[in-house]
């Protein structure tokens, strides 16, 4: 079958027929795949070149690397591989294609709404105008309108600037001067920006229905985030997970957190991970179990979970209770509960090598009781048994060893 839509002209009807193809959508696309070869053509072969080579380096990364990593490598420079762009962009900016679906999503509930998107981007944008006019971080961008038309790595910088300097005073300044003439609740969204969340490294972990995972391993705190643009999944396949992030703000807004635009991957993020001792997998389960799941900003007092629920976590594999030794001593200390609950997490953990070596030593059924790692009675029966701990246990403990049923 030839790929070219041209021979089909003739007959459409036939061709279309018994699919869902509008023949007036099929000469649209043949209309724009022809504008976009022209858009091509107007390169010169270096710079498709350079366009390619950028192409290839992205092919398979989950995350767009920063600049000097993605061109490390390259023999295209960054100023080279722009000025294809721009051109290309150029061409097929002056045709009526449509370049793309813009910002947010009215079918994903992981998405913001459209209307939502648009009026994020245009206050994060009006708030980076004003950092640059103060800063004079990036010459030739002095209103919204020269910003909005700028590329997200010539703006890079004036975000930077926002979070090196002292972001919570400049976004007070901003609404203390209103230099964009913001309405009251426009101003109030800002406001709320003063509780932004900055994480040095970030991994996202997991994508639920409404939003995607995103866990601060050295806090830890796991945050539930909106995305602007297109799902999180669609730039986050799950199979790539965790991927890790370096420089990440989370704002609040109208209830969600998003992120302020920029995913910066960090190449050697498994690697820091390592130096700094840190488990993304035992991070998320801790910040679930410490914090829960963080799902606005600033975190509610009542997100967390009970001592009980931590007790459990801290407890439930050897990894864990040596990484948080401290935490356990201070939970089981709390209330005569939570003691009993420290020691059936622990005789758990003794039944499951006390089952193996009953076996190998082809003992009957039985019930034993083990007490602060140690067994400290055996019984034919469960009432047996209870009779036993009764006599030898201090009258404020009766209740606290883990009661294992061994059946071979």
């Amino acid at each position: 079958m030839s790929n070219n839509p041209d021979e089909y002209e003739a007959g459409s009807e036939d061709f279309t027929e018994g699919l869902d193809i509008d023949p007036a959508e099929l000469e649209a696309v043949s209309g724009e795949l022809a504008v976009i070869d022209e858009a091509i053509e107007s390169l010169s072969p270096g710079q498709m070149e350079a366009i390619e080579e950028v192409l290839e380096a992205l092919e398979g990364e989950a995350v767009v690397p920063e600049r000097d990593t993605l061109f490390a490598d390259l023999d295209t420079t960054p100023e080279e591989a722009q000025e294809a762009l721009d051109i290309l962009l150029t061409e097929l900016e002056e045709s009526d294609i449509d370049l793309g679906t813009g910002p947010g999503d009215d079918d994903s509930p992981s998405v913001l709404d459209t209307e939502q998107a648009e009026r994020f981007l245009e206050l994060y944008g009006r708030l980076l105008v004003y950092v640059n006019d103060r800063f004079d971080v990036v010459s030739g961008i002095d209103t919204y309108e020269e910003f909005s038309e700028a590329f997200m790595d010539e703006i890079y910088p004036i975000r930077e600037r926002l979070y090196e300097e002292d972001a919570e005073s400049l976004i007070a300044d901003f609404v203390a001067e209103n230099p964009a003439g913001l309405s009251e609740s426009e101003l109030e969204v800002l406001r709320e920006w003063r509780d932004y969340e900055f994480c040095e490294f970030a991994a996202v972990v997991e994508h639920r229905d409404d939003d995607t995972i995103f866990v601060e391993p050295e806090a830890p705190q796991a945050f539930a985030v909106t995305a602007i643009h297109d799902p999180f999944e669609q730039q986050f396949p799950e199979p790539v997970l965790p991927v890790i992030l370096n420089d990440l703000v989370l704002l609040p807004f109208e209830g969600e957190i998003v992120h302020d635009g920029w995913l910066l991957s960090e190449p050697l993020g498994p690697m820091m991970l390592d130096l700094l001792d840190m488990d993304i997998e035992t991070a998320y389960g801790e910040a679930k179990h410490s914090h829960g799941i963080v799902e606005s900003l600033p975190p509610g007092e009542g997100s967390g979970t009970s001592d009980a629920e931590r007790l459990r976590f801290y407890t439930k594999n050897e990894e864990n209770r040596e990484r948080f030794a401290d935490e356990i001593e201070q939970l089981r200390s709390r209330s005569d509960e939570l003691e009993r609950i420290y020691h059936e997490q622990m005789g758990k953990a003794q039944a499951r090598r006390l089952g193996r070596e009953f076996r190998d030593l082809d003992l009957r059924e039985a019930y034993v009781a083990i007490y602060d790692g140690q067994v400290v009675a055996t019984a034919p029966t469960e009432d047996a048994l209870a009779e036993a701990l009764s006599s030898i246990m201090p009258e404020d403990a009766v209740d606290h060893p883990y009661i294992y049923h061994y059946d071979p």
